[in-house]
This record gives C-alpha cells, sequence and structure tokens, in this order.
C-alpha cells in the first residue's frame, strides 16, 4: 500500500492519502511513507522529524501554569486570611498556617525562577 502525508511545518500530520481510495486526491507536497509510519502518525502526540516518527515535545510550562497551582494550594487556607481582615472578628491567622502559605509563595518563586520552569512543577517535592 502507498501511503503519503501532508505535514505541517512541525511534522505534524495534516492529512493522508492512499493510494486506491483517495490518493489522486492529494495536494502537491505531499511526501510518500510507509505502512508502518503512517500507523504511527495516526496516534497522538506523534509528528514527523525530517527521518522519522517521534514523540510531539511537551509544551513548555508557563509562569501562569506555576502561579495557579499556588493559588490553588493557597486556596483551602484563605479564609483564614479573610476572617483576619473582618473587623468584626479580626481573629488571627494561626502561625501554622502562616507558615504554609509562605512555604507555597517561596516554592512558587524558586520555581519561577527556574529557566525552563521542571515539566514535573506540579510534583510536592516542589512545593515542600
Amino acid at each position: 500500500m502507498r501511503v503519503y502525508a501532508k505535514l505541517n511545518a512541525d511534522g505534524t500530520p495534516a492529512g493522508f492519502w492512499v493510494e486506491g481510495i483517495n490518493a489522486d486526491d492529494r495536494p502537491k507536497g505531499c511526501k510518500r511513507i510507509t505502512e508502518d509510519q503512517w500507523k504511527a502518525l495516526r496516534r497522538p502526540g506523534k509528528r514527523w522529524d525530517g527521518k522519522a516518527v517521534v514523540d510531539v515535545p511537551p509544551a513548555p510550562v508557563t509562569a501562569d501554569q506555576v502561579r495557579q497551582e499556588a493559588a490553588r494550594r493557597l486556596g483551602p487556607t484563605d479564609w483564614y486570611v479573610v476572617r483576619a481582615a473582618d473587623p468584626t472578628s479580626g481573629e488571627p491567622v494561626p502561625q501554622a498556617v502562616l507558615d504554609q502559605r509562605a512555604a507555597v509563595r517561596a516554592a512558587c518563586d524558586e520555581l519561577l525562577a527556574q529557566e525552563p520552569i521542571p515539566a514535573d512543577f506540579l510534583q510536592e517535592s516542589n512545593w515542600e
């Protein structure tokens, strides 16, 4: 079986044409590929690097993702801060909560200072 692939600039497939089915309609610039390469390229997360089918690299972690994770971790203790700011209560935030919140902010700052931000930034060990 003869198979042709139209590839995007990043090597991800834009379409496939198979001889005997639709190969006569294929656009210019298609590359002839083997049946095994066709099967591999049809799987999610695959691309052609010019020589072989390889995994699409993961997108880099953004600072916004790290900040969102820090906010998620701070969320359960936000009520302590709100309560402390309420003039009718004014009850102080427990020191353990203040320490925990400071640790989350420090971990966030440490992750943001790394270039690139590690792909495993969600692992608990990065936030301890």
